[in-house]
């Protein structure tokens, strides 16, 4: 027999356990959550060659470091971006907005941090179909601009393993520009507002280029898709 599906897709009568809201009116749950991955990595090394190799299968995200004050909260999400780790820090501010308060990317030469002075907004709340995305920030010790950009373009129902969230789809640009490198993530989003402002899917493409004996370049279009909803307890939690 083959082996069980470590994924199986929802059955027909399967239901979102909870409705989608406007605003975010409880913090994330923090824990280890399921993933599910499927992509490409485009590489192309000057003059050898030049190939697609697919991405696809089950990977986890820590959701981490809860902080409360008030109806406010922040949270951080390690994750990978492309074939890299990062940590994504956000907080969610119920009425205004959901922001980037930093962004830390495990580069080969060492970590890369943004951490601008006030948070960039990548999601606004309460939130609508329709409703433009633009957010902007600024980090004075590495003299990097952020620039978000986009819309919010509809409800979205997103399958995970034999379960159903509904979430807000974004679709939009975000834009890092240093003195070192202009990093460009074209982007969908899709935040689960009734689970504290969580991403549930994303679709990351973007291009990098590293230059060891040959210069490569690596073309990433990877979605991330939640498998679980419920959190596993974190190992690593104090």
């Amino acid at each position: 027999a083959p082996p069980p599906d470590p994924c199986p897709e929802p059955g027909p009568g399967t239901f979102a356990v909870e409705p989608i809201s406007a605003n975010v009116r409880r913090p994330v749950e923090q824990g280890v959550y399921l993933f599910k991955q499927k992509g490409e990595i485009h590489v192309q090394i000057t003059g050898l060659a030049d190939f697609k190799q697919p991405v696809e299968g089950m990977t986890s995200r820590r959701v981490f470091g809860l902080q409360m004050d008030g109806e406010r909260s922040r949270f951080t999400v390690d994750q990978t971006i492309g074939r890299r780790r990062a940590e994504l820090s956000y907080a969610v501010t119920p009425g205004e907005s959901i922001g980037l308060s930093k962004l830390v990317r495990h580069q080969k030469g060492g970590p890369v941090t943004f951490e601008p002075l006030t948070p960039v907004t990548v999601f606004p709340l309460p939130v609508a179909e329709n409703m433009e995305v633009t957010g902007l920030g600024f980090d004075p010790r590495t003299q990097t601009t952020m620039v978000v950009q986009g819309r919010v373009e509809k409800k979205e129902e997103v399958l995970g393993c034999d379960e159903v969230v509904h979430g807000w789809l974004v679709k939009g640009t975000w834009t890092l520009q240093s003195p070192r490198e202009t990093v460009r993530y074209e982007m969908e989003y899709v935040v689960a507002t009734q689970h504290g402002g969580l991403v549930v899917r994303d679709t990351f493409r973007f291009s990098e280029t590293e230059t060891d004996q040959v210069p490569t370049t690596y073309g990433y279009d990877i979605t991330t898709g939640f498998g679980s909803i419920k959190p596993k307890p974190d190992p690593e939690a104090k």
